[in-house]
């Protein structure tokens, strides 16, 4: 096989990774946004974590969760509200909780989300406010788990996805470079565009997954001004 068929397959193993993990990033990042935006009403002084998972299949329950801990050297009572979703932004089931803890005692709750509970068919939004306890204040907290319609559970989805994006970006460069052996000026360009693409999808799914929506949307953001501007580099090269 030709160093020139294994460099055009280098680069279309690397374009499937990267557009497989630019996705999943966008719609990791998206569902955080809404959530955010979801029942302004419940806002808290601060943020705290709330812990879902990544996706949700069509057949399956899956829990977001929170853990509350008490600083103070005497017992407190937190009051804890939570919406989640049912299909609609304006529709939601609210929780209410009261959670007595001693002193230095964490506790976690959980709260059940379900495949109808997507909002716009692709998003289960949790939002969970916890009511301020003199001298702690108010916090609050959300996240968004994107549905996906197949019976499998999203955590085998989500592993699924996350290996053919790793897979095709570091297997497309493996087979690239391997093409490339003596590099040329050219060839070094490819090389760390595809370094810095790479670690810029990493940061745009690390950045969604972490509920961090506005460093991974600029990650995904710059992601995308950076292929645009390499296909037309390419292009331009071409007519050249």
């Amino acid at each position: 096989m030709s160093s020139g068929a294994n460099a055009r397959r280098g680069i279309l193993l690397f374009s499937f990774g990267t557009v497989i993990g630019l996705a999943l990033a966008l719609f990791l990042v998206w569902a955080d946004l809404e959530a955010r935006l979801f029942d302004p009403s419940l806002a808290g002084e601060r943020t705290m974590g709330i812990r879902c998972p990544a996706m949700i299949g069509s057949d399956e329950t899956v829990t977001a969760s929170a853990t509350f801990h008490n600083p103070l050297d005497r017992e407190i009572r937190y009051v804890i509200r939570t919406h989640v979703s049912e299909g609609h932004v304006t529709v939601m089931r609210r929780h209410d909780d009261q959670l007595p803890l001693a002193p230095g005692e964490r506790q976690r709750l959980t709260w059940e989300v379900r495949p109808e509970d997507a909002v716009y068919g692709l998003f289960a939004l949790v939002k969970v406010h916890l009511f301020g306890n003199y001298p702690l204040p108010a916090r609050g907290g959300s996240c968004g788990i994107l549905f996906v319609n197949l019976p499998l559970p999203g955590i085998v989805m989500f592993g699924l996805c996350l290996a053919l994006a790793l897979g095709g970006m570091v297997g497309g460069q493996l087979l690239w470079a391997r093409a490339n052996r003596s590099m040329s000026e050219s060839a070094l360009d490819t090389a760390r565009a595809m370094v810095v693409l790479s670690a810029l999808v990493l940061l745009g799914l690390l950045m969604g997954l972490l509920n961090i929506w506005l460093i991974g949307l600029v990650a995904v953001a710059i992601s995308v001004l950076l292929i645009v501007v390499l296909v037309g580099y390419r292009v331009e090269k071409r007519k050249k």
